[in-house]
C-alpha cells in the first residue's frame, strides 16, 4: 500500500509539472443533488473553482451517516493545489483521506484526486431548552453526540417576588439601571446565578441582551444540568417567576 501511494503522488507531480492537475479544478461545478453509492444515498453538491467540493443535505438509506447520529455537512478540500487543505477546526467532527471511486459523483470529484474531507454537523446546536426560575431542580439538556467541547449558552431574565430582576449572574432593583453581582450578605454574590452541574460558574461582565456563555468539556452522551440559584430552602423558590432559555453548541474535539 505504501508503494502504492508513492507511485499516485509521482504521477499527480508529473501532472502537475504538465499543468494537468490545475485544469482540473479550473472550472466550478454548479450545485444539484447526486443519488450515489449505488442509489442509496442522495446529497446535493457543489464544486468552487478552487477545487472544494461541499457536500450537504445528506438523505440515506439506513444511517445517514457512519459518523455520528446527527445530520452532517462535509467539505472537501484537495491535497495538492490551491487552497488550503486543512480543516478548519471549528465544529470539526472528523476527517479522513476521499478519493472518489463512484462514477456518479464523476463530475465533481476529478479522477484520481485526494481530499481532505472534513465532517462537521449540519446544526452545531445539539440541545436547547427553558429553565424555570421556579424549579429547586431546573433543566437537563439532551445527551450530547459525540465528546467535545460545547459551549452552553443562557439568555433571559426573571422575577424573584416584587422587587429584583435577575439573569444568569446579575440582579437589579431599578428595571436594570443598575445591576450588581449578586444581593448583599447573607445572599451573597452567588445568589440567583444559573448553576452548572450543581456548579457556580463565572459567566462573565454584564451583558444588556441578558446572554451569558460559558465553555465545557463534554463525554459522548454527557448532558449539562442547568438551574437558577435561590439558596438551599425549596419555600424561596416559590415566589420565583419566569423562565431562561438555553443552547447548547458543539464547537469541536
Amino acid at each position: 500500500m505504501k508503494h502504492a501511494s508513492v507511485v499516485k503522488m509521482s504521477v499527480f507531480a508529473v501532472a502537475c509539472a504538465l499543468g494537468l492537475a490545475g485544469n482540473a479544478f479550473a472550472k466550478a461545478v454548479p450545485a444539484r443533488s447526486v443519488t450515489f453509492e449505488g442509489g442509496t444515498c442522495t446529497a446535493k453538491f457543489v464544486r468552487s473553482a478552487s477545487g472544494i467540493v461541499n457536500e450537504t443535505n445528506r438523505e440515506c438509506e439506513g444511517d445517514q451517516n457512519p459518523f455520528v447520529d446527527e445530520d452532517v455537512r462535509i467539505q472537501f478540500r484537495p491535497l495538492v493545489g490551491k487552497p488550503n487543505p486543512q480543516c478548519d477546526p471549528e465544529g470539526l467532527v472528523t476527517t479522513f483521506v476521499y478519493t472518489n471511486t463512484d462514477p456518479a459523483l464523476a463530475a465533481y470529484f476529478p479522477e484520481g484526486t485526494q481530499y481532505n474531507a472534513c465532517v462537521y454537523l449540519e446544526d452545531p446546536t445539539v440541545a436547547e431548552g427553558t429553565i424555570d426560575s421556579a424549579s429547586t431542580t431546573g433543566a437537563v439538556s439532551e445527551a450530547v453526540p459525540l465528546p467535545g467541547q460545547y459551549e452552553v449558552c443562557v439568555r433571559g431574565t426573571w422575577m424573584n417576588g416584587a422587587t429584583e430582576l435577575v439573569d444568569a449572574e446579575y440582579v437589579s432593583q431599578d428595571n436594570w439601571t443598575t445591576a450588581t453581582d449578586g444581593l448583599p450578605e447573607p445572599l451573597g454574590s452567588n445568589w440567583g446565578d444559573v448553576q452548572v452541574d450543581g456548579q457556580f460558574v463565572d459567566w462573565g461582565e454584564f451583558s444588556t441582551t441578558h446572554k451569558y456563555c460559558t465553555v465545557l468539556t463534554l463525554a459522548d452522551d454527557g448532558t449539562v444540568a442547568l438551574r437558577v440559584f435561590d439558596g438551599e430552602d425549596p419555600a424561596a423558590y416559590t415566589d420565583n417567576v419566569g423562565t431562561l432559555d438555553y443552547t447548547l453548541t458543539y464547537l469541536g474535539p
